[in-house]
C-alpha cells in the first residue's frame, strides 16, 4: 500500500512546457508559505484571494493536464523523470496517465484508488477499506472541486499570494497519511495549477510541473473507459478528447 499511496502525491510537481504554463512560486520557495501567520484557520473567513482560487477552481467541469514529474531520492544520485497526461472529471474524479518510462494509470474518485496496467490488469482499493486512503481522496477531490470545507477537515491549510501568483500548502492531519505525503505544496494563478510538490520530512521530494490546462474538455465514452473507473457519467461531459 505505501508505494501506492505515494503515487497520487506525485500529481503535485513536474515540469513541462513552461512557456505555456502559468508562472508560480518555485518548490524551493515553499519554506515562506508554512509560517504560522499563512495559516487559514476557518474555511468560512478565506482570505479573497484564496476564496477566489477555490471559486476559479469549482468553475471546471473537466481538464486534461500533460505534465512532467520529476522524483529526487536520496538513495537515486540522478532525477527520475516521467511524463504524462492528467485528466480530470468533476463526476468521475482524476486520472493520472504516465506514458513513459513506464505506462500505467492511476484513478482517485469518490470510491477509492485505482492502479490500472497496459494489459488492463488493476490493483482496486476501496476507501472503505483503507481509512487513510479516505483523508487521500479528500484531499485531492476537495481541491480540485474547489470545496474548501471538505479539504479544511483533512488538511492545515496555509496560503500566500494573489490572483497573479499564489501558493496553497497542506499537511495532512492523520499521522500515517503525513509520512507518506509530507508537506504538500501547489502553486499556481488564477484557476490554473502550475505545479505541485510533495516535500518530504527526510528531504525526498516528488515536484510535477503541468502545462497549461484545457479546460472544460470534451470526454468522449472510450475516454471514461481509458481513464476512469466509470462509464460516461449521465447527462455527458462531451464528445471528444
Amino acid at each position: 500500500m505505501k508505494r501506492l499511496l505515494l503515487l497520487p502525491a506525485l500529481v503535485l510537481v513536474s515540469a513541462a512546457n513552461a512557456q505555456n504554463a502559468p508562472q508560480a512560486p518555485l518548490a524551493t520557495e515553499a519554506a515562506a508559505v508554512y509560517a504560522e501567520s499563512h495559516r487559514v484557520l476557518d474555511p468560512a473567513k478565506l482570505p479573497p484571494a484564496l476564496r477566489s482560487v477555490f471559486n476559479r477552481l469549482a468553475e471546471a467541469d473537466t481538464a486534461v493536464i500533460p505534465f512532467i514529474e520529476t522524483r529526487r531520492m536520496g538513495i537515486i544520485k540522478r532525477p527520475v523523470e516521467l511524463t504524462g497526461t492528467m485528466r480530470y472529471s468533476k463526476k468521475a474524479g482524476l486520472s493520472i496517465a504516465y506514458e513513459q518510462p513506464k505506462p500505467r494509470v492511476l484513478i482517485i474518485d469518490d470510491i477509492g484508488l485505482i492502479e490500472r496496467q497496459p494489459d488492463g490488469r488493476e490493483r482496486r482499493i476501496a476507501k472503505n477499506d483503507r481509512p487513510e486512503l479516505t483523508v487521500l481522496t479528500d484531499v485531492y477531490l476537495n481541491l480540485l472541486r474547489g470545496r474548501p470545507v471538505g479539504l479544511f477537515g483533512v488538511c492545515e491549510v496555509y496560503f500566500l499570494g494573489d490572483s497573479k501568483g499564489w501558493q496553497i500548502g497542506l499537511i495532512p492531519k492523520d499521522d500515517s497519511l503525513r509520512r507518506h505525503t509530507g508537506r504538500v505544496l501547489i502553486g499556481g494563478a488564477g484557476r490554473e495549477i502550475a505545479q505541485i510538490a510533495n516535500l518530504l520530512e527526510n528531504g525526498d521530494t516528488r515536484m510535477l510541473r503541468l502545462s497549461k490546462s484545457e479546460i472544460d474538455a470534451k470526454f468522449s465514452p472510450s475516454v471514461f473507459q481509458s481513464y476512469f473507473r466509470t462509464t460516461a457519467p449521465q447527462g455527458g461531459e462531451g464528445e471528444s478528447r
